[in-house]
Order: structure tokens, then C-alpha cells, then sequence
């Protein structure tokens, strides 16, 4: 069982993107005010430096329409790097239905699987998500390494 609005005072690391809690939702943001003051810390991303962004640790400025781009290329890192959890993600991704339907393969495993995945997310990298954000690469770097080591204390709100 979960209960959103408990798990967002849990977290090391919050992520925000697209949302403008403190405004539209002012429960769920007394969360992460909450966790926020237990040490969290927080990344917000909006073209806009709505009143979240100044509670952040780190805000990210992004070109309006770029916030794919920027999650893309944060997966690209957690899969080339290997920051995230296999265990959750073959259990709980149908990673056996995509290669049925994607790659016409019956029967391979999760490594191949992976494999095929980091295929898709080869274009995103960084530099690419920069020229679409205006956000450098080392930065996207940096903050999906935080993201993967944050592990299970990770919480996002993607609107």
C-alpha cells in the first residue's frame, strides 16, 4: 500500500517537472516541504521560476516543450551507467511483450532486452538534450547519477 502524499515526505531526492505543486496542489507540496526540511533535495525543472523552483536546490531552466529531451537523455544515462534497479525493472517492466512486439523475439532474456532498450535511448544523449534544453550535458549528467544513487528514496512529480 502507498499513499502518495505520505510517500513525498520519505525521499532523498525529489524531482519536479511540469508541475507547479505549490500553486495547483498545495497538499501534496506540504510533502515536500516536509522532506525538504528531513535533508531532501530537490531538482525542478520549468521554463518558468514558479515559487517551486526557489524552494530548489537545483533548478533547471528549460526551453519550453524540451522537458522529453531532458528525461530521455536522463535515461540514457541511467542505462549506460547502469543506475538503476534490475531487479524492479524485470520484474515489474513487460520487457518479454516488448521484445515480442518490438523486435519480434520470443523467448530471449532480460539482457537482451537491455541491450535493445539501450538501442532506442542511444540518440538521447546529453549534448543532444542540451541543444533541445538549453541545459549542459554535464548537469544532466550529474543530476541522473543523483538519481540513481538516490535508489528506492527517489520520488518524482511529472505533470
Amino acid at each position: 500500500m502507498s499513499n502518495p502524499l505520505a510517500d513525498m515526505q520519505k525521499p532523498d531526492v525529489i524531482f519536479c517537472i511540469g508541475t507547479n505543486m505549490t500553486e495547483c496542489h498545495p497538499v501534496a507540496a506540504t510533502g515536500i516541504k516536509k522532506a525538504l526540511a528531513k535533508g531532501a533535495r530537490m531538482i525542478v525543472a520549468d521554463p518558468r521560476k514558479i515559487q517551486l523552483a526557489e524552494m530548489a536546490d537545483i533548478y533547471l531552466p528549460l526551453r519550453v516543450g524540451s522537458d522529453v529531451s531532458l528525461l530521455l537523455a536522463m535515461a540514457h544515462v541511467l542505462l549506460e551507467e547502469d543506475l538503476f534497479d534490475r531487479a524492479y525493472v524485470e520484474t515489474w517492466v513487460n520487457w518479454e511483450e516488448y521484445l515480442m512486439e518490438e523486435a519480434g523475439l520470443s523467448g530471449a532474456s532480460f539482457d537482451v532486452f537491455l541491450s535493445k532498450i539501450k538501442e532506442v535511448y542511444a540518440a538521447h544523449t546529453p549534448e543532444f538534450a542540451e541543444a533541445e534544453s538549453g541545459i549542459p550535458a554535464a548537469t544532466i549528467r550529474k543530476l541522473a547519477r543523483e538519481i540513481g544513487r538516490a535508489g528506492s528514496a527517489f520520488a518524482t512529480h511529472i505533470w
